[in-house]
């Protein structure tokens, strides 16, 4: 078995559970759209990322780029027609609230953007916007700590 090893000849440390990992990332969906790029801090394995990208980052070493493909189960979940709410125009004109079909809007902490307006209500859709779909990340691991 081959091991990476580091310009002085030791073995390459590999991101564990518990590490924190630094990475440059850029996030499209599987069609191919870029919905988000950057660098990020995050300590593997303690929630603060999707579960596919943290698993995705387990064994690599640094410098190493890999791209994860994360299926929705373990990204943002599948799309949940629960999670759709319409709400009866009159209570938009009654809070002098014009309703623009793609706005975000929050109710009771919860955000969701607007799907459609019509004369008698509004349809809020709750779902994350990547719910449902598979993620493809280039992730480049700068710094294992």
């Amino acid at each position: 078995m081959n091991k990476i090893m580091t310009k002085t000849g030791k073995p390459a440390k590999k991101v564990k559970t518990g590490d924190n990992a630094t990475v440059e990332y850029v996030g499209k969906t599987a069609e191919g759209s870029v919905f988000d790029k950057g660098r990020l801090e995050f300590e593997v394995g303690a929630g603060e990322m999707i579960a596919g990208f943290d698993s995705g980052v387990l064994g690599m070493t640094e410098g190493q780029v890999k791209t994860i493909t994360i299926k929705p189960k373990d990204g943002y979940g599948q799309r949940d027609d629960n999670l759709m709410m319409e709400i009866p125009m009159q209570e938009f004109k009654r809070n002098n609230i014009k309703p623009v079909k793609g706005a975000m809007f929050t109710i009771e902490g919860q955000q969701g953007r607007i799907v459609s307006v019509r004369d008698t209500g509004v349809t809020i859709d709750f779902n994350h916007f990547l719910a449902g779909k598979i993620l493809v990340f280039k992730v480049k691991l700068l710094k294992i700590r």
